[in-house]
C-alpha cells in the first residue's frame, strides 16, 4: 500500500503545480493553492521520502543468494532500467511533439545511465532525480553486505549519525558560500539507512535496534529543519519554506505508525479483500506510475486553459487514467518479464563452481506487515 500511495503523493503534488502554473483556476483557489503545496506541505517530498524510506526496509534484505552482491546488482538492474528507459524514450518523444528545446547529447547519455546528478547533467525528467540516490543507495548497501555488516545495529548507526552530519555540514556551508551545495543526498541516503534500522528494530526486533532507532528517528528530525532552512528556499531568498520540512517528517511519522501497526493491520487488511487487492495491485504498477507521470503530464498541458477550471478537471482525470494505464500495460510488458529474466540469470549456475553447484533459487522474501511490501522484483 505505501509505495502505491507515495506515488499518488507525487503524482498529486506535480498535477497541483502544473494546474496553478497555469492559472487555470479562480486566483483565491490558486493562491490557497499556492500556500498549501509550497508554503505548508509538499505532498511530492513527503512521498519520496516514503519511498526512500521503503526502500531501506526492504532493499537491503535482497542480497540473498549465496553470491549475494551479483545476484543483487542482475535484479536491480533488470527491475530498473529497462521500464526507466521506456520511459526516457516517451519523454524525449513528448519533448519533441511539444516543440521543447531537445537535451544536449550528453544530458541524455548521463540520463541513459542514470547517473546525471553525479556528472553534473540535468534530469530530462524532473523525477528521475531520486532513482541516482536509489543507485547511491544500492552501492552502500553492497558494501555493507560485502563487509558483512548489514545487520550490525552500531555500524548502521554510525553511518546514519555520519551520512546526517555530512548533509548538516553541507547545508551550513551552502550559507556560508552562498551556494546550494547537495546536503540532500546525504540527509535521504541516511533516511534510507534508517528505514534498514528500523526494520530490525521493528520487523526483527533486534534489542540494539530497537533502542537506537528511537535516537536515530528524534536525530532526522532534528537535523531536517535545519537542512531545509540552510538550503531550501534557495540562499538569498527571504523566508523559511516549512513544506518539504513538513513532508520529511510526515513520512517518517506515517511509515513508523504503519510498521508498527505490524499484525493488527495485516487483520484489518486481511477482512476487506477488496481493498486489499487493489492496493496491492497499485502498489505493483507504482514504479511505471512514478516514471511515466512525469511525460503524461507534459502531453497532456495543452488540455489546461487559464481561467477554466472545467479544463482543470478534465486535465486530472486524463492524466491520471493515461499514467494508471500506461503503468499497468508497461508492468506486465515490461517490469515482470524483465524482473522473471533477471531472476534466472541469477540462477544460472557460474563455469567456475564444481558440477552440481549451481547458485541456489533467490529466497522468498521475509514476511513482513502487509502495509509494507516486501518483494521488490
Amino acid at each position: 500500500m505505501l509505495r502505491g500511495f507515495a506515488a499518488l503523493l507525487v503524482l498529486f503534488q506535480h498535477l497541483a503545480e502544473t494546474i496553478i502554473a497555469t492559472h487555470a483556476l479562480p486566483l483565491p483557489i490558486e493562491q490557497a493553492g499556492v500556500l498549501l503545496f509550497d508554503g505548508i506541505f509538499h505532498f511530492g517530498r513527503f512521498g519520496v521520502a516514503l519511498f526512500f524510506l521503503i526502500s531501506g526496509f526492504v532493499i537491503p534484505f535482497s542480497f540473498r543468494t549465496d553470491r549475494p552482491v551479483r545476484g543483487f546488482a542482475i535484479s536491480r538492474a533488470f527491475r530498473l532500467y529497462p521500464a526507466y528507459w521506456l520511459s526516457l524514450g516517451v519523454a524525449l518523444l513528448v519533448l519533441h511533439m511539444t516543440g521543447a528545446r531537445a537535451p544536449a547529447a550528453v544530458t541524455i547519455v548521463a540520463n541513459v545511465a542514470m547517473i546525471q546528478h553525479y556528472v553534473g547533467q540535468p534530469d530530462i525528467v524532473v523525477a528521475y532525480w531520486t532513482l541516482a540516490t536509489e543507485l547511491a543507495f544500492y552501492v552502500l548497501a553492497a558494501f555493507l553486505v560485502a563487509w558483512g555488516v548489514l545487520r550490525a545495529p552500531f555500524v548502521l548507526a554510525g553511518g546514519i549519525v555520519a551520512l546526517f552530519g555530512a548533509a548538516l555540514l553541507l547545508a551550513l556551508a551552502s550559507h556560508l558560500v552562498d551556494k546550494r551545495l547537495p546536503a540532500d543526498l546525504p540527509l535521504n541516503l541516511g533516511l534510507m539507512l534508517l528505514g534498514t534500522m528500523l526494520r530490525l528494530a521493528m520487523l526483527e526486533r533486534n534489542a540494539i535496534a530497537v533502542r537506537l532507532a528511537g535516537i536515530l528517528c528524534g536525530l532526522f528530525l532534528a537535523i531536517v529543519p535545519v537542512v531545509q532552512f540552510m538550503t531550501v528556499p534557495p540562499v538569498g531568498a527571504p523566508g523559511f519554506n516549512l513544506a518539504p520540512t513538513l513532508g520529511y517528517i510526515g513520512a517518517l511519522l506515517l511509515f513508523v505508525g504503519v510498521v508498527g501497526a505490524g499484525s493488527e493491520g495485516t487483520r484489518a487488511v486481511g477482512r476487506h479483500s477488496v481493498y486489499r487487492r487493489v492496493t496491492k495491485w497499485f502498489g505493483t504498477i507504482s514504479y511505471s506510475v512514478y516514471l511515466f507521470h512525469g511525460p503524461v503530464i507534459l502531453a497532456c498541458g495543452t488540455i489546461l486553459i487559464a481561467g477554466d477550471p472545467g479544463s482543470a478537471l478534465r486535465y486530472v482525470a486524463v492524466v491520471l487514467s493515461a499514467t494508471i494505464l500506461i503503468a499497468a500495460v508497461v508492468y506486465h510488458a515490461v517490469e515482470e518479464p524483465m524482473a522473471r529474466l533477471g531472476h534466472r540469470m541469477i540462477r544460472r549456475p557460474v563455469p567456475a563452481q564444481a558440477p552440481g553447484l549451481a547458485e541456489p533459487i533467490l529466497a522468498t522474501p521475509t514476511v513482513g506487515p502487509i502495509f509494507v511490501e516486501t518483494e521488490f522484483r
